[in-house]
């Protein structure tokens, strides 16, 4: 438990607030307590935030503590929430725990106050540190998966970058007409898309990071992971999709469930290891069917996603313990036993459920069911036709890059827009030239990972010699806490690579031109 906890208190009776207080100074708790007694204070407090636990009374003239408990889970769902009333029927309390109040204790009988917060402080804790095993051992699996792709991933680069040097070898010769030299652009284009692409895959694969939500389109998500599976997979394996038409978008982080899926398509690799079928199935199903072998299931409809191979299988006994961690039929240097346990724990952590059938000699299928997504992204026109035209300008800009190709590239592009460019090729040199030519310099283009002095660093410091500088930084990943860290310390904006010439142009100009609007 913390030395000294903040309570958010629901209570109009100034009285009953001070005994409670009382109560809990005599039980040796350190706290500081903030008192509300409406429900514009109680909201207003929530989204505040930064609160251990909440105390409500079950009722107050303006505001209900049923409503109190809803807004609770709402802003503040891991937060322990204890209703301390006068009266509280046994129906209510029951329904009360059952829509997410820790506990609930009665005003006459304040000697249980103090040991049901100290449990729910407890098991707060216990929450945490279970969340951060299971991170763990998600992230532990992400290595072994990635080992397990590595081979297959490094035949696919070699390809991409055959590609390329191919037709970039083309283009070097002369004589090509007008329609052969577009075709040439345009296949070395959509290769480098297909690398970036790997990449991107990859690093949300990889990153240790937070959960992060969006609407995944489940058809689509499989799609892309088959085309994963047969660059890498053995070619003995045959491959079947059924995929369902019309599903809605699911809520998901899509990292995770890339996890998810693989782990069991590689535990259905190593179910045949002299090849087999593997089979994935999308479809909806029921909230009301699903409900009969799992009461949680609450939401009106599901999605299911199936993962079948017809390889060794299990037995019944080997099913009850496949989503134990460390528990592995494999042999020894052939898998940690996580796999299963991480697909159960981000199954459970999308508020789904997975089922298992399998019997020896006959296969496998694992299904598993997600709530899916009321309503849909819009997806942005991002086509050539849908472009603007590249903007241009006047202004000087520093361009900082340590791959003199790609330094000269975006250079040659700023200067045909009309840009002034003032070049360094390290962070060190970067700060150095800025200090040289602060006045006349509008804006930083950075890389991220530059020799001597990485990007961020030079950032805060050219910041340290003009405070209002204007900047962009570029990197091939960036992580929510780097990105972050970037917002907070001033850069305007970030550029993903690979990044195609109008991006440059208008992220540019769009922050140049962000105090002009208004922004």
């Amino acid at each position: 438990m913390k030395t000294q906890i903040k309570i958010l208190h629901l209570e109009d009776s100034l009285m009953d607030a001070e005994l409670i207080t009382a109560k809990l100074r005599a039980g040796g708790l350190k706290f500081e307590s903030i008192r509300v007694e409406n429900r514009d204070n109680f909201l207003a407090a929530l989204k505040k935030g930064g609160f251990d636990l909440i105390l409500a009374d079950r009722t107050t003239p303006t505001f209900d503590g049923i409503s109190a408990l809803q807004a609770a889970r709402t802003y503040t769902p891991d937060v322990p929430f204890i209703f301390v009333s006068g009266t509280l029927e046994e129906e209510v309390a029951i329904e009360s725990l059952k829509n997410g109040a820790t506990d609930y204790v009665l005003k006459h009988r304040l000697s249980r106050l103090v040991p049901a917060i100290s449990r729910a402080l407890d098991e707060v804790i216990i929450r945490k540190k279970q969340k951060q095993l299971e991170q763990q051992l998600i992230q532990a699996q992400k290595m072994e998966g990635l080992g397990t792709l590595a081979g297959g991933i490094a035949h696919d680069f070699n390809n991409i970058l055959t590609v390329i040097q191919f037709h970039a070898t083309l283009l070097a010769q002369k004589g090509h007409s007008e329609a052969e030299l577009a075709e040439v652009s345009a296949i070395i284009k959509t290769a480098t898309e297909r690398g970036a692409s790997l990449v991107k895959q990859l690093m949300a694969f990889a990153r240790k990071s937070e959960a992060v939500q969006s609407q995944v389109d489940v058809n689509t998500f499989v799609e892309d992971l088959l085309k994963m599976l047969r660059r890498t997979f053995p070619r003995n394996i045959a491959f079947e999709k059924k995929l369902a038409h019309g599903l809605p978008s699911l809520v998901s982080d899509q990292g995770q469930l890339h996890q998810a899926l693989l782990n069991l398509c590689v535990n259905a690799r190593d179910a045949m290891p002299n090849g087999g079928k593997l089979s994935i199935t999308t479809g909806k199903i029921s909230g009301k069917s699903l409900a009969a072998r799992y009461p949680q299931a609450k939401r009106e409809e599901y999605i299911f996603i199936e993962v079948e191979d017809n390889g060794s299988g299990m037995d019944k006994d080997t099913q009850k313990r496949i989503f134990d961690p460390f528990f592995t039929t494999k042999g020894i240097d052939k898998g940690t036993g996580l796999g299963l346990a991480v697909v159960y724990g981000i199954v459970q952590s999308h508020n789904g459920f997975i089922e298992v059938d399998s019997q020896p000699g006959r296969g496998t299928r694992f299904e598993l069911y997600f709530p899916w997504a009321a309503k849909t992204a819009q997806v942005a026109d991002d086509t050539e036709a849908g472009k603007p035209p590249m903007p241009g300008g006047n202004e000087t800009i520093l361009l900082v890059e340590d791959e003199p190709l790609l330094l000269d590239l975006v250079k040659q592009l700023l200067q045909a827009r009309g840009y002034k460019v003032i070049s360094a090729q390290d962070g060190v040199e970067a700060v150095e030239t800025f200090s040289r030519h602060s006045q006349e310099i509008d804006m930083v283009l950075s890389d991220m990972g530059l020799p001597r002095q990485d990007g961020l660093r030079a950032f805060l410091d050219i910041k340290k010699i003009k405070p209002d500088v204007k900047a962009a930084l570029c990197s091939g990943s960036l992580e929510p806490r780097i990105k972050s860290q970037m917002l907070m310390a001033g850069v305007k904006d970030f550029i993903l690579k690979p990044f195609e010439p109008h991006q440059i142009l208008k992220k540019v100009r769009d922050i140049l031109d962000a105090d002009k609007t208004g922004a």
